[in-house]
């Protein structure tokens, strides 16, 4: 419960520090490094503020008991975070992206509401793959749909599907529509960002009518002028007219006395940048003149009104012409409720993110794109800055080192207390038995049948994989941060 009185029921932690809405240079900061965290990478951004914290923290008790320069911290952090990046690549590990697609999402998927149905996710990031190789965002959106909540959750789930096209939501609009074409195939479409509608001429024109002759004439005139701008979209044989202005009664019931013919107004801009992508063509604001060249309009194979869940959806199915190596993906996500269905919404997207930073760090002979997780990272980590820390003969240096050893430990010891065990006594016999088997994989197996128990085990039997690109970031925007910080401190 928020001190405005607002309740927040949420996992995700970019969105609990986004709703605290703290009047701060410090809190926007953060917030930012958070946003753009997990808009590259998905998962992450709450490991990130907690190493953050556990660094602040110990750094402002060390400069409060010693006195120590914060910008000689400042410094041997940067030195801790040099030999971090040193040491990483050796920790990290190449996998099949495909073959461990469901050990991906699944320990993507860790906290989320998702996390007892990780096959059903990890069905919908496949499919989305098939239709997107590269997962870029602007190629797929993830649409939620609220079941009857007579029906089980599992049911629900079940009939998530993802659509090889564009689909969103059918928006307002005057009577005729209902007389428009409901399918048409091969569709030219315009896309324009302007009322379609007598209102604009009348917003626009200044007469002075002294009569209700005058007033007839002008009517008349104004009419045969709007229809004017109608007849050139039928000169370029354009069957779908989509605007993110209104689309007036006149137009609407002229379209529909005209076979294969149809209109959208009110179109969301964030709806129209989906179109334009999935689409092509451009949004043009003018009926004069417009251009008969193809490059203009956008195209579809197929354009349908579908009903799901009682709503009616338009659905368009990209041109068989495009020349893109990414198709256009619509997730269809069904859940019980709105709450639910906000989480689920989250946990697939960083799923689908997280995966595609995997792709991006394997594209090239094979290089490291994944980290072992259960705080096996962590841990070793934590040791060789340790062993490192032997090297050194100033003692504020390894003061320091051991304030970043702290902070990696930390996160071990958050990810323990959440599995149900003592976080501290975990977190010290996981780094014994990596000092003295000399294994880096050994981390917290913090499932066993979807149940958690918090035990240590080898993470790749258990195949819990994090993105590599995704944990160094992390680690490197917490000390970069944290040196920031301790440089206005």
């Amino acid at each position: 419960m928020l001190s405005t009185f607002n309740t927040v029921l949420t996992k995700d932690s970019t969105t609990i520090v986004r709703s605290l809405s703290i009047d701060s240079p410090v809190y926007s900061i953060i917030l930012e490094r958070m946003v753009i965290h997990k808009r590259r990478y998905g998962a992450g951004a709450g490991q990130m503020m907690l190493l953050l914290g556990s660094l602040m923290e110990r750094c402002v008790d060390v400069i409060k008991m010693t006195n120590i320069n914060p910008l000689l911290i400042a410094q041997t952090l940067k030195k801790c975070r040099s030999i971090i990046n040193e040491r990483l690549p050796a920790l990290a590990i190449h996998i099949d992206v495909h073959s461990n697609l469901a050990a991906i999402v699944r320990t993507s998927l860790s906290g989320n509401v998702l996390q007892s149905h990780w096959q059903a996710a990890t069905k919908l990031v496949k499919a989305v793959m098939d239709l997107v190789p590269s997962l870029s965002s602007r190629s797929y959106h993830i649409h939620t749909v609220a079941g009857d909540s007579a029906s089980t959750l599992d049911s629900q789930l079940a009939n998530s599907s993802v659509i090889a096209g564009l689909l969103f939501k059918s928006t307002f609009t005057y009577a005729g529509a209902e007389s428009l074409s409901k399918s048409i195939d091969n569709a030219k479409i315009l896309l324009l960002d302007i009322d379609v509608e007598l209102k604009q001429q009348r917003e626009h024109s200044s007469l002075d009518i002294r009569s209700m002759e005058d007033y007839k004439v002008f009517a008349e005139a104004e009419r045969k002028h709007h229809l004017s701008k109608l007849d050139t979209i039928y000169r370029n044989n354009i069957n779908i007219v989509m605007s993110t202005k209104s689309i007036g009664d006149l137009a609407i019931q002229e379209f529909a006395q005209r076979p294969n013919m149809s209109c959208h107004g009110r179109i969301e801009a964030q709806v129209m940048e989906r179109i334009t992508h999935a689409l092509g063509g451009v949004v043009q604001s003018s009926l004069i003149e417009l251009s008969p060249s193809d490059s203009f309009y956008a195209t579809c194979s197929t354009y349908r009104q579908v009903l799901i869940g009682g709503d009616s959806y338009e659905l368009f199915h990209s041109s068989v012409e495009a020349k893109q190596q990414d198709k256009y993906a619509t997730v269809l996500l069904c859940g019980s409720t709105r709450q639910f269905l906000d989480e689920a919404e989250v946990g697939l997207s960083d799923a689908i993110k997280t995966t595609r930073a995997i792709i991006q760090a394997g594209t090239n002979d094979a290089p490291p794109n994944v980290v072992i997780g259960g705080g096996a990272l962590e841990t070793a980590l934590a040791l060789y800055l340790d062993q490192s820390k032997m090297s050194l003969t100033s003692d504020k240096e390894s003061l320091v080192f051991g304030i970043v050893v702290d902070g990696l430990r930390s996160m071990v010891m958050t990810l323990a207390d959440n599995s149900g065990r003592n976080g501290s006594l975990l977190a010290d016999e996981l780094t014994q038995q990596q000092r003295n088997t000399g294994n880096h994989k050994i981390g917290i197996d913090v499932t066993a049948n979807g149940e958690v128990i918090g035990d240590l085990s080898s993470s790749t039997s258990t195949q819990v994989y994090e993105s590599y690109q995704s944990k160094r970031a992390l680690i490197n925007e917490a000390l970069d941060l944290a040196v920031l910080f301790l440089s206005l401190y």
